[in-house]
């Protein structure tokens, strides 16, 4: 029998010698893949964009060719489109001819009102001769063009796997690392074929004069659109990667046995009331029971969550022994929250100097900045809550051994360590500000030194406590 421990079965009686395996109940199976032909799972992209938790886990299962194949012609078509929008008025685009505003059917134009199907061709066919016109003034640079583009091309592809890669804990079920790491992948290509939203709300913002167009130079993508941009892939992979859909291999489908958390030794056969023969370590602190979720993880109203925040803000940072009773199963979703809330905070306050330092020699050049300024700053904050982000992924596979241990329960651990990059980032901020000052910036360097440190040994403490607990 296969399961997740269940804690309310554990033996509690002194005298009764402990098990070769826990009680479990049955675990969750994995959902039972749908097999179609890849061409058509390629076309079935959109319905992931409006269904990710309930399709996810099958698109996630459809094969490397699916996945790659619609990130490639979705992608780039959506690459096309984005482009044809920042070069031309957008009178021949799919927005403009879903609300009847090509100039055809204006009668505006003595031509045939255009097809759909010539309207979805419109923006490869532009691209493409937009290209073989360069190509007629400048074919000297033409190659050199081509293989700068084939360069960043690749550079964003390898950027994206990475991302993939250190986003992988955050979708963890429990599988082997090999089929975690490959699913993440497949899913950042699956939610990256999203780009034609982004493109179509460009295009709605070209047709309606809220974008202009300068003549004979493309126009500037929004920041903010590109923030929103990344938000919806993020929330896409998130809810797409919520579920599995393949083999019950894994962690979280294996029988686990007693084990001492501190060293781990196979407790079987000792007392509850016992200790660890190797460590030392009271056997009672090993049992399953005496692990409770975080404030955090078992609220539900939302003012009743902004209350758990901070109460499990607080615990994290003022309580050493927090790891060493946290619990492990099932919280992976709460933790992911609750870190994503706390790196966005953290870039927030990072971002305080930055804000300060800007307002400032605006008022002492005496202008005001201007829109696009404005709109750069939250793609700033946004682009630095994604790297804190990344780095907590980062931190997960490394204090799992890259995948010698199960990743999700170590990932519950350093989500919930994430509060410390809070007071992190606000000394880091006084540091900045105080710089003028060498007495106070020379305080408040050693006081983030100091604070570095001790959030360092907790986070090693925090690995260390969830090392040997089952997934």
């Amino acid at each position: 029998m296969t399961g997740k421990i269940h804690s309310d079965r554990v033996a509690t009686d002194p005298t009764q010698a402990l098990p070769e395996f826990w009680p479990a109940d049955e675990a969750a199976r994995p959902l039972r893949p749908i097999r179609l032909p890849w061409p058509i799972v390629v076309l079935l992209a959109p319905l992931l964009w409006v269904m990710p938790k309930r399709l996810g886990p099958q698109f996630a299962a459809a094969g490397w060719r699916a996945a790659i194949v619609a990130h490639l012609v979705w992608v780039g078509y959506a690459a096309c489109s984005i482009t044809m929008s920042l070069y031309t008025d957008g009178h021949y685009s799919l927005v403009s001819w879903l609300a009847g505003r090509t100039p055809e059917q204006m009668g505006d134009s003595l031509l045939p009102v255009p097809t759909l199907w010539e309207t979805l061709k419109a923006p490869v066919s532009f691209v493409a001769v937009l290209a073989f016109q360069r190509a007629r003034m400048f074919w000297g640079l033409m190659a050199g063009d081509i293989l700068e583009m084939i360069l960043i091309a690749a550079v964003a592809e390898a950027v994206l796997i990475v991302v993939a890669i250190l986003l992988a804990p955050y979708i963890s079920v429990g599988e082997r690392t090999r089929r975690l790491l490959g699913r993440s992948v497949r899913l950042m290509l699956w939610a990256t074929t999203s780009l034609i939203v982004p493109a179509l709300i460009l295009q709605v913002l070209v047709m309606h004069g809220l974008l202009t167009v300068p003549k004979g130079e493309p126009a500037a993508i929004p920041p903010l659109l590109i923030l929103g941009f990344g938000l919806w892939v993020a929330w896409l992979f998130f809810r797409a990667g919520s579920g599995y859909a393949g083999p019950a291999e894994g962690p979280a489908w294996s029988r686990q046995g007693p084990q001492c958390l501190g060293c781990g030794y196979r407790l079987t056969g000792l007392s509850p009331a016992g200790t660890c023969p190797e460590c030392g370590l009271d056997v009672e602190a090993s049992l399953p029971g005496r692990r409770v979720a975080p404030p955090f993880g078992s609220c539900r109203s939302l003012f009743g969550c902004v209350k758990a925040y901070g109460a499990t803000m607080l615990a994290v940072l003022g309580r050493p022994s927090f790891f060493s009773r946290l619990e492990t199963r099932g919280g992976l979703a709460r933790a992911r929250l609750f870190a994503v809330i706390t790196c966005m905070l953290a870039a927030a306050v990072g971002m305080v100097p930055l804000l300060l330092e800007g307002m400032k020699s605006f008022l002492q050049a005496g202008f005001s900045p201007g829109a696009m300024a404005l709109d750069a700053i939250p793609l700033l904050w946004g682009m630095l809550g994604v790297l804190l982000v990344l780095l907590l992924g980062g931190v997960t596979l490394v204090g799992s051994r890259l995948g010698w241990r199960a990743i999700r329960p170590v990932a519950v651990a350093v989500l919930y360590w994430s509060a410390w990059l809070i007071p992190l980032a606000a000394c880091f901020a006084v540091l900045w500000l105080a710089a003028e000052g060498l007495i106070l910036a020379g305080v408040m360097l050693l006081l983030l030194g100091v604070l570095s440190v001790v959030a360092a040994r907790r986070l090693l403490a925090a690995v260390r406590c969830v090392r040997f607990v089952g997934d």
